[in-house]
């Protein structure tokens, strides 16, 4: 009984005003430790963005696979098919002695542009600075310790 009553009498009011400091820190740095967590240079955020940015590169690599594959089946073609290289030769306006061109007005281009694939830019992920992350951590805990600030009664 005696040690309740030494605790309720020392409680002074610096030493509630200590507890509310203590308070305001602590949620100031559960803040800090949330936002970090989820918006972040390392948070959820940005995780998943580079997980997105991951499997887009994924899919171009297969693309670009796929097109690989092509070429080297093209360029075998070309190296076993004499008559082959010669259309492709003759295509691209190279011409044997003697030979000339007559060109069609209207036809179609045998030979379409090559796709290279999809340029994926490695752009860093978005998130909070963090000194933005900090800025509020601490707006957070000022906040909460203004709240907790005992008002003075108007007489």
């Amino acid at each position: 009984m005696a040690a309740r009553k030494l605790r309720r009498g020392s409680s002074s009011p610096r030493s509630s005003f200590g507890m509310r400091i203590v308070f305001a820190f602590c949620a100031a740095l559960a803040a800090y430790c949330l936002l970090s967590a989820l918006a972040g240079p390392a948070g959820a955020i940005a995780y998943r963005q580079l997980m997105e940015r991951r499997a887009a590169m994924a899919e171009n690599l297969g693309t670009l696979s796929l097109i690989n594959t092509e070429l080297r089946s093209r360029l075998d073609s070309l190296r076993s098919d004499a008559d082959r290289a010669a259309r492709e030769a003759r295509a691209l306006g190279y011409f044997r002695p003697g030979e000339s061109e007559i060109v069609l007005a209207g036809g179609n281009s045998a030979n379409a542009p090559l796709d290279v694939g999809t340029i994926v830019p490695m752009l860093p992920p978005r998130s909070l600075s963090e000194s933005a992350i900090k800025a509020a951590a601490a707006f957070v805990g000022l906040a909460l310790l203004a709240l907790r600030l005992p008002r003075r009664r108007r007489r």
